[in-house]
């Protein structure tokens, strides 16, 4: 199966790593307010879905780009694997929204009753793990920007824009004008 070339391994391994440490250093101050404060060692997983096909390119089907679990060992008998899993196959079929309420009419028997995940542009990113649903959805949003930014960050220097970006001001009346031109980009 393949899957978009910018969205690789390496750069969701890179984001969830930048969220765990962005965890670490500033969560317990961020935080800090909370009835249970959020503080290190934390116990997590994280899915990443993105579009993936077979080379005919006839039907999308999810691709699981990248797990990652933190502190493992602090789980005991809870499954954060399966509820992430659980949550971003949802997202992906578009039968959980990613917050607050759960469309408990569109549950099957092995889904999650729980939220906390995220999709954008094709992308879904879902967590398990902390006390807080919002936490695993903060945490899911933090991935999947980071993600999404890298990607864009890795096209804009394979296929750079044709004409200089012009930024909203007065004089261009809001407009911006940034062109991609795919016929010098690289392939494969």
């Amino acid at each position: 199966m393949i899957h978009p070339k910018h969205l690789t391994a390496r750069h969701a391994a890179a984001a969830t790593d930048f969220v765990h440490r962005f965890l670490i250093t500033e969560a317990p101050s961020l935080f800090s307010a909370l009835e249970k404060p959020l503080e290190p060692p934390f116990k997590y997983h994280v899915v990443v879905l993105v579009p993936g096909t077979d080379d005919d390119g006839e039907s999308i089907k999810p691709f699981p780009l990248h797990e990652v679990s933190e502190g493992k060992e602090l789980w005991g008998d809870a499954p954060f694997d399966r509820i992430a899993k659980s949550k971003a196959r949802q997202l992906w079929t578009g039968r959980n929204q990613g917050q607050g309420d759960i469309a408990g009419h569109l549950l099957f028997p092995m889904d999650s009753p729980f939220w906390g995940g995220v999709r954008r542009d094709g992308v879904v990113v879902a967590c398990s793990g902390f006390d807080y649903e919002w936490l695993d959805q903060l945490v899911s949003s933090l991935v999947a920007d980071t993600l999404l930014a890298l990607a864009r960050g890795q096209f804009d220097r394979e296929c750079p824009p044709t004409t200089k970006p012009t930024w909203p001001n007065f004089i261009n009346e809001g407009k911006r004008d940034v062109r991609h031109d795919a016929s010098h980009c690289p392939t494969g």
